[in-house]
């Protein structure tokens, strides 16, 4: 039911095959974002509804009570205060919704995997905070490069792939990306990927049916253990534009 409504409105203009690739990449985190806009709205009702919840129960002519109809003219003034209060702090409501969301992918999708175990986060929080705080805060995305240069360096294990993740596809040609790919990296490692964009852990044939994307290079600990961020990105950014010009592929590193 979810996916369908996804198809009917921000996914309309893809075509099937890019709004199912959609779908199976981020279809889990547009779930929990607007999931986690549910918490205000349930702890609202929770508050004008108990009233009328404990007057059922302890009297079956409630409704004719002026006590519940003194609270039900409360319970309204405090909807209409809550109301007002929504617009005001608009932008912390928003916030508050955002970190709710990137809570529960963090906590059902980011630390579930073999790719990053839960000893390596329990290291990398105490020894990489600002990492993670990316993980936690659902800062990932369009880092993909820096989080798996990182993780390979730290985690001294696994492997960083750079792969030409292909483009979603239009109804309307016209509406498509010049390029077919963009060049994205992915950390791999005991037969799960972790991936960025999405901040998910998945097993690898999932990643690949996924994306629909061909590999450019992969690297080990043995190609960054002796070099810092900037220098190797430096001396793989040329190298990899190159290939892209060749492949179709936007680079931008």
């Amino acid at each position: 039911m979810f996916k369908f409504i996804l198809s009917k409105t921000v996914l309309k203009d893809l075509t099937k095959e890019s709004q199912d690739k959609a779908y199976m990449k981020n279809g889990y985190n547009v779930y929990a974002f607007y999931l986690s806009h549910a918490v205000p709205v349930l702890l609202l009702m929770s508050a004008t509804l108990a009233p009328t919840l404990v007057f059922s129960i302890v009297d079956k002519n409630y409704e004719s009570k002026p006590a519940y109809q003194a609270i039900c003219l409360v319970m309204l003034i405090m909807e209409v205060f809550y109301l007002v209060l929504a617009i005001i702090f608009s932008r912390t409501i928003e916030c508050f919704i955002g970190q709710v969301a990137s809570r529960i992918i963090f906590w059902t999708k980011t630390r579930r995997g073999d790719a990053i175990k839960r000893k390596d986060f329990k290291y990398i929080r105490k020894n990489l905070p600002g990492l993670y705080q990316m993980f936690h805060e659902y800062e990932t995305p369009e880092r993909c490069y820096a989080v798996c240069y990182h993780l390979l360096k730290h985690l001294k294990d696994g492997e960083m792939e750079f792969v030409a993740d292909e483009h979603y596809h239009h109804v309307d040609p016209k509406q498509d990306a010049k390029e077919f790919y963009t060049m994205h990296a992915l950390y791999i490692r005991n037969g799960w990927a972790y991936d960025t964009n999405c901040n998910h852990q998945m097993p690898v044939e999932r990643v690949r049916k996924i994306y629909g994307h061909k590999l450019y290079k992969k690297f080990t600990y043995e190609d960054v253990k002796d070099i810092d961020h900037d220098a190797f990105f430096d001396r793989e950014a040329e190298l990899a534009k190159v290939w892209g010009k060749e492949n179709d592929c936007y680079v931008d590193m």
